[in-house]
């Protein structure tokens, strides 16, 4: 959503998420180079009253995350608990109210359900550690401010981190108590957690070790003197007691003094270059000097040294750097290690010297040079000439040098008012402007009437004071907070490169729930391209281009020019889209297919926001058309032509095809948006024709609805019946054709031939048109020959044929012939009958008839028999004479036959 199209909230949920251009300028100093700043808040004014002074990955996504403290917090009936919060990095952070921690991009960390007077403060303070586990990601601590309830909470960073109950750490983290604080007797403490940080890894075992401050210890019979733990880095979550798990405790460091209230504890880096690292306190009530108060000092102790050490008594195991004579300058209030500035291998660091309320002075910062001389630095803010931090030649602690000469050991960072508490708060920032020196930040929670926060950019040479009235671009950059109720500047913090655009950004607080995130250099943006719903070929395609923030920032003015490239090809006039206030489009003419169309954004101020590309898919269509097909005609005989005729408004570049059935039967161009095809040949039945468009590189291809056309049979032409015989013997088939005219339109139909009316044979007509029958089983008779053409797949049947007659004469046997012997008086005797085989080829089937001498013998003769039998004639005396029939089975069909007689006579 662009800024000009906000709308209104409510007022908590703006306070919360405003997104500011930072626009302040240092007095008469240089404008911020901070790009835009995201606002944080939550549920009390206690949010953003501590803050890590380093960042960390704490989900290991590579990219910066920042831990806030919120000692007010509160737990149903719990009061004032106290709350942790990690605000996650990201290409996408949003800022906002973190009352639910999701909807701001962090998640919390729950102080426990207990009952303490005044509340057990948990988060009034935080630190990154580093990788205390050994899991290869960063973890943190969480500190207390209560002065009832003294333990801290070492939580485990892991790539699924989540909110946690501090009082049920489980996995994921562990506790490190004090149980005998409270106590004011044998060395019982009753501050333990004031302070945590993270000091590295103090014991080189390879884990991040833990520093806790304890404002109020009294040790070595000195009352609230303080004290500094260093409890070891590990991967269990055994709870640690300081008291007992002495195993656990690396070192103990006291305050020098009663009352003086060791209060402060960072990682100072190698300050003396022996490869270990060390230790930096601060005591912002120390007295260096006699006849004044609230002096304030800073102590450096060196790493590897004894496990017990006396801020009292550093000589060869630190030193101290003395607050300025004046009195309540309250140096040590705050302290950081920045790493090496001036490139001699020892480690530098900075120490806050806010001034005391009623002190009315500016406050400032002690820029302090890494040495390993245990000799005490002093500082003068109000020094003419010569160094305003320095050492003696001698090594006294002398603010004068009075038997040897100053050595100069860093330069006074001067606040730009009195009483604006510069260096309540200070920490320790990576390069920020590219001199490839550490830098730092600073907190002026009393200047003007928001307070600000500052990153200077470090000078190794300086000597002079560097006054923040006068503060140039060249020399640092200036926060202010417009969602801040006037102390942001309490807590500052390196807060990494949060929105991971490559350049270190910077977080404050204060006591006004709230927590600013100064995002510094260019923003990061996010194109979207989205493109119409219109996308065929040759028309128009519209794009609409958002280009915003990747972070949360919403207000940021979003305007330059946007390019455009299809398919890797830069699309000449396209590459001056405007872009104002974060929309612009444009239409692109393309072919069709899928095609990547990318935007990049150029923006109009490159030190605001960064250019990037995002690119999208299309798939743009071809042209959709469409046609009419009509028919001449809906009906047709077989082989007349019907014209089919195509009519379309769209140009088309290929043929089209008129398919019938599904099956192409013709091609033709389509001129002046006219195609025609002429169809004929077709089967008779219903057919289905269409139209059919195979497309081309614009259009897409189509078919037309069909159109029905049905293709009736031709009729038949008459036909006549030819027999081979107008006559034949019974069992002979007479030979019938007709010819039936048509030619291929006729092929395969078939001729029924009937007998007297009765279907006699079926048969197909060939390719010569002609079909034949064998038609048999005739009776003897007469007998009327008809023929009907049943139809073809083209030809319809025809009318059936004149008649044509066939005589059927009854089949003859051959010759009847009697044969017999001379036989004996009084017997019987034996003759041989044969008939001859039918004049139809067939073997006689009937009855033998024999007579002689007046009586008659009858024999049965089958075909088996062919045409013989022998038959016994009844017993005679004398001469017989013999004379035999033959009787047919068939007498309609079959004529009888009659021997010739013969005379058979008796042996003598």
């Amino acid at each position: 959503m662009s800024a000009r199209k906000a709308v209104a909230v409510g007022a908590a949920a703006l306070t919360a998420s405003m997104a500011v251009t930072a626009t302040a300028t240092a007095a008469d100093g240089a404008a911020t180079t901070v790009s835009h700043q995201l606002a944080f808040s939550a549920e009390t004014s206690a949010f953003g009253s501590a803050l890590s002074r380093t960042s960390c990955d704490v989900n290991g996504d590579q990219v910066d995350d920042v831990v806030v403290g919120d000692r007010g917090w509160e737990r149903g009936e719990y009061g004032q608990v106290g709350a942790a919060y990690v605000l996650l990095g990201g290409t996408d952070v949003t800022g906002g109210d973190a009352t639910e921690p999701s909807a701001a991009g962090a998640v919390r960390l729950d102080g426990p359900p207990v009952e303490v007077p005044a509340g057990a403060w948990l988060g009034w303070s935080v630190s990154c550690l580093g990788d205390a586990n050994g899991d290869g990601i960063d973890d943190l601590v969480v500190g207390t401010g209560s002065r009832a309830y003294h333990s801290v909470a070492v939580v485990f960073g892991s790539r699924d981190f989540g909110p946690l109950d501090l009082s049920d750490l489980g996995t994921r983290g562990y506790t490190i108590t004090d149980p005998v604080a409270g106590t004011t007797a044998g060395g019982g403490t009753d501050n333990f957690g004031y302070a945590v940080t993270g000091p590295g890894d103090v014991d080189g075992d390879g884990l991040a070790d833990i520093a806790i401050g304890d404002l109020l210890a009294d040790n070595n019979g000195r009352t609230n003197s303080g004290r500094v733990w260093v409890v070891k880095g590990k991967a269990s979550t055994t709870p640690v007691d300081v008291q007992t798990d002495t195993e656990q405790v690396l070192a103990v460091i006291d305050g020098g003094k009663a009352e003086e209230r060791l209060a402060t504890v960072e990682a100072a880096g190698d300050v003396n270059g022996d490869g270990k690292d060390d230790l930096l306190l601060g005591s912002y009530v120390a007295t260096p000097w006699a006849g004044t108060t609230g002096n304030g000092a800073g102590y450096v102790v060196y790493g590897g040294g004894p496990a017990v050490v006396d801020v009292g008594a550093l000589a060869g195991r630190g030193f101290m750097v003395a607050g300025p004579t004046r009195g309540k300058d309250r140096l040590g209030i705050a302290a950081g290690g920045i790493g090496d500035i001036d490139g001699d291998g020892q480690a530098d660091f900075v120490l806050g010297a806010d001034g005391a309320t009623d002190a009315g002075i500016h406050g400032g910062v002690a820029v302090v040079l890494g040495s390993d001389s245990d000799a005490p630095v002093m500082t003068d803010p109000l020094a003419a000439d010569g160094p305003a931090v320095y050492s003696c030649a001698d090594g006294a602690l002398d603010a004068t040098c009075a038997d040897s000469s100053k050595v100069r050991r860093g330069y006074w960072v001067q606040g730009a008012s009195a009483d604006a508490h510069t260096g309540f708060s200070v920490a320790g920032m990576p390069d920020a402007n590219g001199d490839a020196v550490p830098d730092f930040l600073l907190g002026a929670y009393g200047e003007g009437s928001t307070g600000a926060a500052y990153l200077i950019y470090s000078e190794p040479e300086r000597v002079a004071t560097l006054s923040l009235a006068d503060l140039t671009a060249a020399q640092g950059e200036r926060f202010t907070s417009e969602t801040g109720t006037g102390t942001s500047g309490r807590t500052v913090g390196a807060a990494g490169d949060v929105d991971g655009n490559g350049v270190q950004d910077v977080a404050f607080g204060g006591q006004g729930n709230n927590v600013t995130v100064a995002l510094r250099g260019a923003l990061s943006t996010k194109v979207t391209v989205t493109a119409g719903e219109q996308r065929v070929t040759g028309e128009p395609v519209a794009f609409d281009v958002s280009v915003r923030p990747s972070t949360g920032v919403r207000n940021a003015a979003v305007d330059g020019v946007a390019t455009v490239s299809v398919d890797g090809a830069p699309v000449a006039d396209l590459q001056q889209v405007p872009v104002t206030d974060g929309v612009a489009a444009f239409e692109w003419v393309g072919g069709p297919g899928s095609h990547q169309v990318t935007v990049g954004f150029v923006p109009a101020d490159a030190a605001r926001l960064k250019p990037t590309t995002a690119s999208t898919q299309v798939v743009v269509g071809k042209q959709t058309a469409t046609g009419e097909l009509t028919l001449d005609a809906d009906t047709a005989e077989h082989g007349t032509e019907v014209t089919a005729r195509f009519t379309t408004a769209a140009t088309l570049a290929r043929p089209v095809s008129f398919e019938v059935d599904g099956v192409a039967v013709a091609a033709a161009a389509v001129v002046d948006g006219v195609a025609t095809a002429k169809l004929d040949g077709l089967a008779v039945g219903r057919h289905q024709v269409r139209v059919s468009y195979p497309g081309d590189d614009v259009v897409s291809a189509f078919s037309t609805a069909p159109a029905s056309l049905t293709v009736s049979a031709k009729a038949a032409q008459p036909i006549a019946v030819t027999l081979s015989s107008a006559r034949v013997v019974y069992g002979r088939a007479v030979q019938a054709q007709v010819t039936v005219a048509g030619g291929h339109a006729v092929h395969g139909g078939k001729v029924a031939f009937y007998a007297d009316h009765k279907l006699a044979a079926t048969v197909a007509v060939g390719h010569d048109g002609v079909a034949r029958a064998r038609i048999a089983g005739l009776k003897a008779g007469r007998h009327r020959i008809t023929a009907r053409f049943l139809g073809s797949a083209e030809t319809a049947a025809g009318a059936t044929s004149p008649a044509v007659a066939v005589a059927v004469a009854k089949a003859r046997p051959g010759r009847v012939v009697v044969k017999g012997a001379a036989f004996r008086k009084g017997t019987r005797p034996k003759v041989t009958v044969r008939v001859g085989t039918l004049n139809n080829g067939a073997r006689p089937v009937g009855t033998v008839v024999v007579r002689a001498g007046g009586k008659s013998v009858k024999v049965k003769l089958t075909a088996a028999k062919k045409g013989k039998v022998v038959v016994r004639l009844p017993k005679a005396k004398k001469a017989v004479t013999v004379r035999a029939t033959f009787v047919p089975k068939e007498k309609a069909n079959v004529a009888r036959a009659t021997s010739a007689k013969v005379k058979l006579k008796p042996r003598r």
